[in-house]
């Protein structure tokens, strides 16, 4: 589970780059790595499923929060685990 949750790191810090000129900060907590990392990881497909979870569960609910305006130039998203559901809090 640690090599895979570098890699959630790895595939976040991408994320993360693409914001820096939009002047998003995003951050994800140990406990977001995890669920992303046993979600997403498939022993036979390896990592491929893995970066898919984590564009679905990180960018595409990030999308939509800057679609609808909820994150705006600025703000710092912290995504984290609840309830096994991975959820934005916007600050």
């Amino acid at each position: 589970l640690e090599q895979i949750t570098k890699i959630v790191d790895i595939l976040f810090n991408s994320i993360k780059k693409k914001l820096v000129e939009r002047e998003i900060d995003i951050d994800i907590t140990q406990k977001a790595k995890e669920h992303i990392a046993k979600e997403g990881f498939d022993p036979v497909y390896g990592a491929r499923p893995l970066k898919r979870a984590l564009y679905e569960e990180i960018e595409d609910r990030l999308a939509e929060l800057i679609l609808r305006d909820e994150v705006k130039e600025g703000d710092k998203v912290v995504f984290d685990e609840q309830n096994g559901e991975i959820v934005a809090k916007v600050n």
